[in-house]
């Protein structure tokens, strides 16, 4: 599986993720770190008037492995940490 289907495989989860925390109240751009136990990573800044920036990413050869943790920090430095315990789960805010 190459990188951009890694990347597109988690993209709807990351989509989820961010509504949540506009519904929260959270003030875009955000900085969104996603990681995976076996160190797959990826983190984005997210502007409501520009497509996401990759900051940083690594892929293991599986992709990411649950449960992924993924953490997002606001313009105002409000941060949430969000657990993704297994497929198909609805994430956890912390």
């Amino acid at each position: 599986m190459s990188t951009s289907s890694y990347t597109l495989g988690i993209t709807s989860l990351l989509s989820e993720i961010l509504e949540i925390c506009d519904e929260q109240g959270m003030q875009p751009p955000f900085i969104l770190c996603a990681a995976s136990p076996n160190g797959s990573v990826l983190c984005i800044r997210v502007s409501k008037d520009k497509d996401p920036a990759v900051l940083a990413e690594h892929f293991e050869p599986e992709g990411f492995t649950f449960p992924i943790i993924v953490m997002v920090i606001d313009q105002t430095g409000e941060a949430v940490r969000i657990d993704i315990p297994r497929p198909g789960d609805t994430p956890q805010l912390h």
